[in-house]
């Protein structure tokens, strides 16, 4: 590996072995992820029907596995779309004119209000998490969204018996199976192990790769990008269908999580995106 790349990758305190360069999903975090979802209330990837098999990544030193942002979907009647957001109550302790409604609503003695606060208003937990998905290596890292059920079957397998630490890109980890039946509302997933132990990526050898390993975890996409919250008022010009201007380029109606959440970079991106400074063909171990 060059000393440019070595730069880049900063060592891991906590790890034991010599593959030091990444944060791996440690029991408290994605407990204290799934603990601060239920407080309250994509480039992604979009499981197909039937069987998927995906390997989550393990985290740069300092971030988090899974990136949790409590949102708003709000169907506001005589919009033509949803007002999607992060919610400043929660996500900044900040108010929030969404909030304010529902606890308007909620605090009724019409049921059809009350409905109607917890229907449109409540604040939701979506996590994001960085994966490959097996079959499907060429499109570099996907993002995969995920609700509070996902992140309490993600760490049902970090902790339960049989499980282990799955983002351990070594072969001390393994992937996960994802299985989805149904559609619409009858929509079903299951989530279970693989629990042959595998690495993240072999090389032609079938053997662990740890550079291409490593240049996976450095170049994956930063999912801190879905915490981007509206103020206060860009919350109420969204209520009233107006577009409003991100703060990170661009602009929205205001109903379009995009506008607060700019698109996935993968491999791909990164070899050709030239403007961030991105890794150039000869950077890319593989």
């Amino acid at each position: 590996m060059s000393p440019k790349k070595e730069e880049k990758l900063a060592p891991n305190p906590n790890a034991g072995s010599s593959i030091v360069r990444y944060q791996t999903l440690e029991e408290e975090d994605i407990g204290a992820a799934v603990e601060d979802a239920g407080r309250a209330i994509t480039g992604r990837w979009d499981p197909p029907q039937g069987e998927s098999v995906l390997r989550v990544l393990p985290a740069r030193p300092g971030e988090k596995v899974i990136v949790v942002a409590h949102m708003h979907f709000a169907k506001i009647a005589g919009l033509e779309k949803s007002v999607i957001c992060n919610c400043p109550r929660l996500m900044e302790d900040k108010p929030c004119p969404l909030c304010e409604e529902f606890m308007r609503l909620s605090g009724s003695r019409s049921k059809a209000d009350r409905d109607l606060a917890y229907s449109v208003y409540r604040v939701q937990p979506r996590g994001t998490l960085n994966i490959l998905v097996r079959g499907q290596e060429r499109k570099g890292v996907q993002r995969w969204s995920v609700t509070k059920a996902r992140m309490d079957e993600l760490l049902a397998l970090r902790r339960g018996k049989g499980g282990g630490d799955y983002s351990n890109p070594t072969e001390k980890g393994f992937d996960l199976i994802l299985n989805r039946t149904g559609t619409g509302l009858d929509t079903e997933y299951k989530l279970m192990t693989d629990r042959t132990c595998s690495p993240l990526v072999v090389n032609e050898d079938g053997v662990y790769d740890e550079e291409k390993a490593l240049w996976l975890i450095q170049n994956q996409p930063d999912n801190r990008v879905y915490l981007e919250t509206p103020t206060y008022g860009e919350i109420e010009a969204m209520m009233r269908g107006e577009t409003v201007e991100r703060r990170s380029g661009g602009s929205t109606g205001g109903s379009e999580r995009r506008a607060y959440t700019p698109q996935g970079r993968t491999v791909g991106d990164a070899v050709d995106d030239r403007r961030d400074g991105g890794p150039s063909e000869k950077d890319i171990p593989f």
